[in-house]
């Protein structure tokens, strides 16, 4: 979708033609295809920057869940300063109806997530982070990617807490642990 060379970034505008477009690659899938339109151009974009500007996770040894939750936590951060009036939903990717499952359901998901923070298999990255229909641990009617939902909670309450800190430093830390004891998040 997004590409860069120096100096320069550009927009695929082919992958915005809407979810009924149908000369799209092979694989792309009905909720990949959803977002495939102009409302989602300006997150791509964002997300494509932000990217550019928050420390990586260092994989020389094994990260736990909290490091990749609180990561996609300030890069939604990111977006929502960066894009402030773009409904939440559009930043999380979510349908209305997944917006409103992850707020109903914050508490349960973070209950259900906190025994987790610190395992470092890489399959509760793939179940609890990465792009898919919905979280398939809990159910069809699920948002997906629900650690990155409660990551993101947490980066605002540490936020909250900490009002003197900018998003230019929030992008350059990597104590995520400290994050999430600075947070006190209590959905």
């Amino acid at each position: 979708q997004v590409s860069a060379f120096p100096g320069i970034v550009s927009l695929g505008l082919h992958y915005f033609m809407g979810a009924d477009w149908p000369n799209y690659p092979a694989g792309i899938y009905a909720y990949q295809r959803r977002r495939m339109v102009p409302e989602y151009m300006e997150t791509a974009l964002v997300s494509w920057i932000a990217e550019e500007f928050i420390r990586p996770i260092p994989l020389t040894e094994q990260p736990p869940l909290l490091d990749y939750m609180i990561r996609a936590g300030i890069k939604q951060e990111f977006l929502n300063q960066l894009l402030p009036y773009t409904p939440d939903s559009i930043l999380l990717g979510y349908t209305s109806e997944q917006m409103e499952w992850a707020e109903n359901f914050e508490a349960a998901n973070f209950k259900f997530l906190k025994p987790l923070l610190f395992e470092t298999d890489q399959k509760y990255e793939r179940d609890y982070i990465m792009d898919k229909a919905y979280t398939s641990e809990l159910s069809l009617g699920s948002a997906p990617r629900i650690g990155e939902h409660i990551g993101w909670k947490m980066v605002s309450a540490y936020l909250t807490r900490h009002p003197e800190i900018t998003l230019a430093q929030l992008c350059e830390e990597t104590d995520y642990s400290m994050i999430m004891r600075e947070a006190k998040y209590k959905p």
